[in-house]
């Protein structure tokens, strides 16, 4: 927490400079600060939501998810960007990186190069390009994320060879990244893996394509993971769906471990201030490919937004979570179902 705010403090006074002079420096930036507080109706004697989860993962009491401080540099030919974070999200997502690593939100840069076509590299640190949910919760459609999200990147580091068409309808991303969503790995374990993202805008209408493939872990066993995401996002100024399908494969040298995981959300604006949506989803990891057990989970949830400006967003949430086994705490036993009732404060620049 110390390097944290050591690091924000000079990281500050650079941008309070920067404003003073926005014409010559091209510097602009973001704040964003996301509480919430939820009541799991299992009371589990961890005061923790499900171990699938990694975002807004404590219970029964009002806590910080995510709270960032973002500066940007944009110009014809270099971009960078600066982000500092700390929260719930930093805590649980970025564990296993060091100390210093878990501030990060975001950092690269990246240089123009075509004088005519929107064609970037960028390096460094960055949001991934898998799925179409993030840990900020007001870019999000419900207030919580999805299964799939939560144990999919949220981000990745290293390098990404972007274009966009003219027309804006074309985005297609390569990269070389280190890992399945690392910062700073051990050397057993630093080699680039590809992937690769392709998104299609047509309308109301945006279809894309992700994917990654690479080793996980560490160890002479480790696996080679095939990932596989789609999704068509369908957005109106009244009625919106989303509807995703993602596809894993771990394989060993002598076996391979897959999931699935399908989720579809359909949100409707009620007014202009008010939003509500509905989720339902399925986590099916028969194989325990991911360490959680052999899960069948399906997912269900219902979301409403109050906007009451345009820095302060209010969030509600029931979900309901069931298995085939006994997954979930409730007291200190164990119980198929789960039931969760959430409240979030979004603060957005």
């Amino acid at each position: 927490m110390r390097h944290f705010f050591i690091i924000a403090s000079i990281f500050s006074v650079l941008l309070v400079r920067a404003q003073t002079d926005s014409t010559k420096s091209r510097f602009s930036w973001d704040a964003y600060a996301g509480f919430y507080y939820n009541h799991d109706f299992n009371q589990p004697i961890n005061k923790e939501r499900p171990a699938f989860t990694y975002n807004h993962k404590q219970t029964a009491t009002p806590a910080l998810n995510l709270l960032f401080l973002k500066g940007m540099y944009q110009s014809e030919k270099f971009r960078s960007t600066v982000a500092l974070m700390m929260g719930d999200y930093a805590k649980y997502n970025l564990a296993a990186e060091p100390q210093v690593w878990q501030h990060v939100y975001e950092m690269n840069a990246g240089i123009k190069l075509s004088k005519k076509l929107q064609l970037w590299l960028d390096a460094g640190v960055f949001a991934s390009h898998i799925g179409f949910e993030s840990a900020e919760s007001i870019n999000c459609w419900t207030l919580t994320r999805s299964i799939v999200a939560e144990n999919s990147p949220y981000f990745e580091s290293g390098f990404k060879l972007g274009y966009t068409s003219t027309n804006g309808v074309w985005q297609l991303n390569a990269l070389l990244v280190r890992g399945w969503q690392n910062i700073q790995q051990p050397l057993a374990n630093a080699a680039l893996t590809p992937a690769f993202q392709i998104s299609y805008t047509k309308g109301n209408n945006l279809f894309n394509y992700s994917n990654f493939f690479g080793r996980m872990g560490l160890g002479n066993n480790r696996p080679f993971r095939q990932y596989h995401n789609w999704y068509w996002m369908h957005t109106t100024k009244t009625l919106s769906w989303i509807l995703g399908l993602d596809l894993g494969v771990d394989h060993y040298s002598s076996l391979q471990r897959s999931w699935i995981t399908p989720v579809g959300i359909l949100r409707y604006q009620v007014h202009p201030k008010w939003k509500i949506a509905a989720r339902y989803e399925y986590f099916a990891d028969t194989k325990n490919a991911l360490g959680y057990g052999a899960l069948q989970t399906s997912g269900y949830s219902l979301n409403t937004d109050y906007t009451i400006n345009h820095y302060l967003t209010l969030r509600a949430e029931w979900k309901h979570f069931n298995d085939q086994q006994a997954i979930f705490l409730k007291d200190a036993t164990n119980s198929n179902r789960n039931n969760n009732l959430a409240f979030g404060l979004i603060l957005a620049r």
